[in-house]
C-alpha cells in the first residue's frame, strides 16, 4: 500500500532462459509483424517469458524457456522466410545461458526513480543488462542478466534496498608521507563518528614509491563468491610495518584491485609529490575511480594536461577533487566554484599562498634572521623535505597556476612572474647539510629588507596576484590598507575581486601549511568525492 518503507516488495528470478532478438529494416513500419512472430510461437506451443521493443519498431526480444529454443526458432524461421530471403529480416538472434531478474512491488508505482536505481545498483556491481521489460501497472521491473552474474544481481539489489543505507568507501592511499601518514590517522580517529553517520571507510591500499600494501583479506580476481562482503581493511595501526614487507608498486595490479570492489564507493588519493602518479588519473576516472588529489603537478603543469583531466571528470561522471592543493584546510577551490557558479566574474586574486613562507616571514626581526626562522619552520615540519622547494616560489606559482585556470584563465606556468626568495643557482643544487651552512649568507638582505619596510609601516609578505594585467609572485613590503598585511603565522590569505566584492574583496584566511592541517583538508575532500559517488547511484 502507499507509504510503504520498501517500494520494492520482493526479488525473483528464473534461471535459466534463452533470449532471442527477431530485427531487420523490414520490421519498421509494417503492421502485424508482432502478431505474427507471437502466433508462429503460440502454434508450435512455446510459452514466451519476456517481451521487449524498442519504440524504433527495427527490433522485437524475447525470452523463452531453453527447452523451447529450438522449436522457437523453426516457428520464427517459417514465418518470416519470404523476409529472409529478401534480405528485410535477419536471422533470429538466441542467447543462451541468460537469466531473468523481477523485481515487484505495489509503491513502486508511487515511487519516482525505481528504475533508475535498479540499473544504478547494478551498474556498480559490474551487472551487464541485457533487456528490460516493464508494464504499464509499473508494479514490475524485470531485467535479462548473463546466468553468470545472477547470484551477484540478487544480492546487489537486495542489499541496495533492503539493507540499511550504509556507505562504504574503499581508499587507495598513494604517497603515505607527511601528509598521506597524517591522513591514515584522521581515518583512524574519525572511525567511530563516521560509523554513527553509515558512512564505513576501509582503506584497502597504501603505495609508496617502491611497495604496494593490498588489503590481505581481499581474494584475487574471480575468486571471491557473489555477494560474499570483502573485509575490513588495511590495519591502521600496523600499516608501516606491513608496507615495508609488501611486495613492489605496480599500478597495472592497484588499478586492477580497485576494479574488483565495484560494490564501493571508490576513492584514490593523491599524497605524493611524483610528477608520474597524476598520470594514473586517467584511467582511475575511466573505471569509476574517485580521485582527491594533494599534488598539484597535474594541475599546474601544461593547460592541456589540466583540460583532459577535467573533461575526463565530466565525461566519466566521477569526481576529481583537489583542494589541498591550493589552501591545504581552506576551502578556496570550493569557494571560487560557488563564485563562479553564481555569476561572478573574477577581476582579481590577491594573496599569500604560502602558509610555510608567511611564518617564516613573519618571525622576522632584531634576533631571528632569515636562517633561523627557515630552521624553525622545518623542525616543525612546515617545509616540504627539501625546504629550497618553499623557497624557489615553484610551490607558490602552482597554487596560483590552478586559482587563474580555475577563474577561467588559460595560463601556462610560464606566463606567471616570479621573484623567488632564493635564485636557483646556487641554491637549487645543494644537499640538505650544504643548504643549511650557506644559508646564513643570505640573513644581511633579508634583513635590510625587513628593515626597510618596518620604517614604511609596512611587512614583508610573498604575495601572489592575478589581474587583468596578468600573474606574479613578488615579495613585498604591505602597508596595513592590503588584505595580507595582517596575516600572521602559517596563515594563508586569499582575496577574490569581483564585480559584487570590488570595494571590499571577500577574504579567506585561515592555516595554510602543515600536515594535519593539508590532510583534513584531503579527508574533507575524500568525504565529498564519497557523497558524489553515492548520490551518482
Amino acid at each position: 500500500m502507499p507509504g510503504s518503507a520498501y517500494a520494492i516488495r520482493g526479488i525473483s528470478s528464473i534461471h535459466q532462459i534463452a533470449l532471442m532478438r527477431l530485427e531487420g529494416d523490414g520490421m519498421v513500419g509494417v503492421p502485424g509483424i508482432a502478431m505474427r512472430l507471437f502466433g508462429a510461437l503460440a502454434r508450435q506451443s512455446v510459452s514466451v517469458i519476456l517481451i521487449s521493443q524498442g519504440s524504433s519498431e527495427h527490433s522485437i526480444c524475447f525470452a523463452v524457456a531453453p527447452g523451447d529454443a529450438d522449436r522457437a526458432r523453426a516457428a520464427v524461421d517459417g514465418e518470416f522466410a519470404l523476409e529472409r530471403q529478401a534480405g528485410i529480416v535477419d536471422e533470429l538472434v538466441i542467447e543462451d545461458g541468460q537469466s531473468v531478474i523481477a523485481a515487484v512491488g505495489e509503491e513502486m508505482r508511487h515511487r519516482p526513480g525505481i528504475a533508475g536505481r535498479l540499473f544504478s545498483v547494478l551498474g556498480a556491481h559490474g551487472v551487464n543488462v541485457r533487456a528490460v521489460a516493464q508494464g504499464s501497472s509499473e508494479r514490475n521491473i524485470s531485467l535479462v542478466v548473463d546466468q553468470a552474474d545472477e547470484g551477484r544481481a540478487l544480492n546487489a539489489i537486495h542489499d541496495g534496498f533492503f539493507r540499511p543505507r550504509r556507505r562504504r568507501v574503499a581508499l587507495a592511499l598513494a604517497g603515505p608521507g607527511g601528509v598521506g601518514g597524517s591522513l591514515l590517522e584522521q581515518i583512524r580517529d574519525a572511525a567511530e563518528a563516521l560509523a554513527a553517520e553509515d558512512l564505513e571507510m576501509r582503506v584497502v591500499a597504501v603505495a609508496d614509491s617502491r611497495r604496494l600494501l593490498l588489503d590481505r583479506g581481499v581474494r584475487p580476481p574471480g575468486v571471491r563468491p557473489p555477494g560474499v562482503r570483502p573485509p575490513g581493511g588495511i590495519d591502521l595501526g600496523r600499516w608501516r610495518e606491513e608496507l615495508e614487507s609488501a611486495p613492489t608498486a605496480d599500478r597495472e595490479r592497484l588499478l586492477a584491485f580497485l576494479g574488483e570492489r565495484r560494490g564501493e564507493l571508490r576513492v584514490f588519493v593523491d599524497c605524493t609529490a611524483s610528477p608520474e602518479v597524476p598520470g594514473w588519473y586517467p584511467e582511475m576516472l575511466r573505471h569509476g575511480i574517485a580521485v582527491v588529489a594533494a599534488n598539484k603537478l597535474g594541475f599546474a603543469g601544461p593547460m592541456s594536461t589540466f583540460e583532459d583531466l577535467r573533461a575526463a571528470a565530466r565525461h566519466h561522471r566521477t569526481p576529481l577533487l583537489f583542494e589541498a592543493t591550493v589552501g591545504a584546510g581552506l576551502p578556496v577551490l570550493r569557494t571560487l566554484d560557488g563564485l563562479r557558479r553564481t555569476g561572478h566574474l573574477i577581476a582579481g586574486v590577491d594573496g599569500v599562498l604560502s602558509g610555510t613562507v608567511n611564518a617564516v616571514l613573519d618571525r622576522l626581526g632584531p634576533g631571528e634572521p632569515f636562517s633561523r626562522a627557515v630552521r624553525w619552520a622545518y623542525d616543525r615540519g612546515l617545509t616540504e623535505p627539501d625546504p629550497y622547494q618553499d623557497l624557489s616560489g615553484g610551490d607558490v606559482l602552482r597554487k596560483l597556476a590552478i586559482l587563474a585556470r580555475l577563474c577561467g584563465r588559460t595560463l601556462e606556468p610560464a606566463e606567471i612572474e616570479v621573484e623567488p626568495l632564493l635564485p636557483p643557482d646556487p641554491w637549487s643544487a645543494m644537499d640538505l647539510d650544504s643548504f643549511w651552512n650557506a644559508l646564513p649568507q643570505v640573513d644581511e638582505a633579508f634583513e635590510r629588507r625587513r628593515r626597510q619596510a618596518a620604517e614604511a609601516g609596512a611587512r614583508l609578505r610573498y604575495v601572489a596576484s592575478l589581474d587583468a594585467r596578468g600573474a606574479r609572485v613578488v615579495l613585498d613590503a604591505v602597508g596595513p590598507g592590503h588584505p595580507a598585511h595582517g596575516v600572521t603565522g602559517a596563515d594563508n590569505l586569499i582575496a577574490f575581486t569581483t564585480q559584487h566584492y570590488r570595494d571590499a574583496p571577500l577574504v579567506l584566511r585561515g592555516p595554510g601549511a602543515g600536515r594535519e592541517v593539508t590532510a583534513s583538508g584531503v579527508f574533507a575532500d575524500v568525504l565529498e568525492a564519497a557523497a558524489r559517488l553515492e548520490a551518482r547511484r
